[in-house]
């Protein structure tokens, strides 16, 4: 009996630690590449009621939406406008598209993505994108997900004040 108690004790420590192993890979390999982003959703929250619902779908997306991102932990983010509640508004003069392409250093901690911007900021507005967690990332899809919270007071002071916020849902598609 102990001579197989230590064998099935190894392959079960050898299973365990190749279990660990395929976590780390996909953390820090699944995310090389260039995703093609198909569906953005916001949700805006006042207390604990979604009181602003949108959706974009495929067709409100071009080429110029995708984030790269690369093995030497550098990444560009380019957009095609300016998506927001209210809808897409369309850069018109040629020379302000530039304004919509962002290069970033990244990292990976468990399911956060820290993106850092190497470019001069132009928009302050565009500060907000620095982190974002990862819903779903495996070899052909990725969904990550941004919380932005801030307070309403509805009375001077902090007294009953009421936690607002938006959520954005990307979703990306492995080119």
């Amino acid at each position: 009996m102990k001579k197989y108690f230590l064998p099935l004790i190894g392959c079960i420590l050898s299973t365990v630690a190749a279990c660990k192993k395929d976590n780390s890979d996909v953390q820090t390999g699944a995310i090389t590449g260039k995703w093609q982003e198909t569906k953005l959703n916001f949700h805006q929250i006042y207390g604990q009621t979604v009181v602003n619902d949108t959706t974009f779908t495929s067709a409100d997306f071009t080429n110029l939406d995708f984030c790269q991102f690369n093995r030497d932990k550098t990444a560009v983010i380019s957009k095609s406008g300016d998506f927001s509640l209210g809808g897409k508004s369309i850069v018109i003069p040629a020379i302000e598209v530039i304004d919509w392409v962002t290069h970033y250093t990244y990292n990976i901690a468990d399911t956060v993505l820290n993106l850092k911007p190497t470019d001069q900021i132009i928009n302050p507005r565009d500060s907000y994108l620095q982190t974002q967690t990862i819903v779903r990332l495996d070899n052909s899809h990725m969904i990550l997900r941004s919380v932005y919270s801030y307070y309403f007071a509805t009375s001077y002071g902090t007294a009953g004040s009421k936690l607002s916020g938006l959520i954005a849902t990307a979703y990306f598609t492995k080119l």
